[in-house]
């Protein structure tokens, strides 16, 4: 994993001009040394550390390899503090992941888990969010069974979970679509087969007793990724196709472009 550090502090000025590179000069830092894939890093609330998905690579065994896990490590990387797998033997015919997921400073733990059946599934069978606890993580509660319609879009995939509360959080709102890879004479095939994610918007949750409610930030449709900006004030989000990044408050509002980049 590698993470550039920013500052979101100061209002957006004129776009710099763009350069071809790195924007400093500073060497790298390694945070990582998995032997296999990692995945998807994102500040816990308190940014003292980095949660992130990972997968085992010590997992010989065939029934457990794939699953991916989670793992957080001190935000300038070292061990990890805390690691969890859900290769329970009652999901040896499937495979699971956690695409998106926050940290709170408490401990609370919100995640979103895809599974689907292994070797037999070109798209999840089981896509949830949940909200657990790092000192339990199979002690835990339902939140949204996905799909689910927002606003008018169909959502079906989460990523870049960020608390804002203590029963509230942010996140980009996707609908997962399998692609299957088509070659010569337009021959599809099933063994070479790409996630595209249609659509996109950044939304905002409330956890309730029964369960979580979604609202769209206004403005933020066919959002691809996005971050906080101006201490909060405000957020930016980019999209597809497309080299402009667009700010609106914070609440919501009419996109405005800030920078090409």
């Amino acid at each position: 994993l590698l993470l550039i550090g920013c500052s979101h502090s100061d209002s957006f000025l004129t776009p710099a001009t763009p350069t071809a590179g790195p924007f400093s000069d500073g060497s790298d830092v390694l945070l990582t040394y998995n032997n296999d894939a990692n995945y998807w890093p994102v500040l816990t609330e308190d940014g003292t550390g980095v949660l992130y998905a990972f997968v085992d690579a010590t997992q010989s065994n065939s029934v457990a390899y794939g699953h991916r896990c989670m793992g957080l490590l001190p935000v300038a990387g070292g061990t990890r503090l805390w690691q969890w797998c859900d290769d329970r033997a009652e999901l040896a015919d499937s495979l699971n992941s956690f695409p998106a997921y926050g940290l709170g400073s408490d401990g609370r733990l919100l995640y979103f888990e895809s599974t689907a059946v292994r070797m037999f599934s070109v798209a999840p069978g089981e896509t949830r969010l949940w909200l657990a606890d790092t000192t339990s993580p199979f002690r835990r509660r339902a939140l949204l069974t996905l799909p689910v319609v927002v606003g008018d879009s169909a959502v079906s995939w989460f990523a870049d979970l960020q608390w804002t509360g203590p029963t509230s959080f942010i996140g980009l709102a996707q609908h997962f679509l399998p692609a299957e890879h088509c070659r010569a004479l337009k021959v599809c095939s099933q063994q070479l087969v790409d996630s595209v994610f249609n659509g996109g918007l950044v939304v905002r949750g409330i956890i309730g007793p029964d369960a979580a409610s979604l609202q769209p930030v206004p403005g933020t449709d066919g959002a691809t990724s996005y971050a906080f900006a101006e201490d909060g004030a405000s957020i930016v989000f980019t999209t597809r196709n497309s080299a402009q990044l667009f700010k609106v408050p914070a609440t919501g509002g009419t996109p405005i472009a800030v920078a090409t980049v």
